[in-house]
């Protein structure tokens, strides 16, 4: 198949994505909110950091509910993406 990395209409997925959305910057996380609501996927949250993040999907987690995608900023304050996604990982 050959299809651009942006073109989403050619993906075939049973079920829209979860995706959480981890940005400090309001403005960068409204658009990625909106190419993703435009692509079909559910927005289910969004963090303005990392610690933010951990605590969003640890309260996911122990409600059974599930994170198909996590779009994260590396650079934020309070705790950056790299150790945000290793303990995300470890909570998996």
């Amino acid at each position: 198949m050959n299809t651009s990395f942006f073109d989403m209409q050619n993906v075939a997925v049973e079920r829209p994505l979860s995706v959480m959305i981890v940005e400090d910057i309001a403005f960068n996380a409204e658009i990625n909110k909106n190419y993703l609501l435009r692509c079909g996927a559910n927005v289910t949250k969004m963090a303005k950091n990392g610690e933010e993040a951990v605590n969003n999907y640890k309260k996911l987690a122990s409600e059974g509910k599930k994170i198909d995608l996590i779009c994260m900023d590396i650079e934020m304050p309070v705790m950056n993406g790299k150790d945000a996604a290793k303990k995300i990982r470890k909570i998996e």
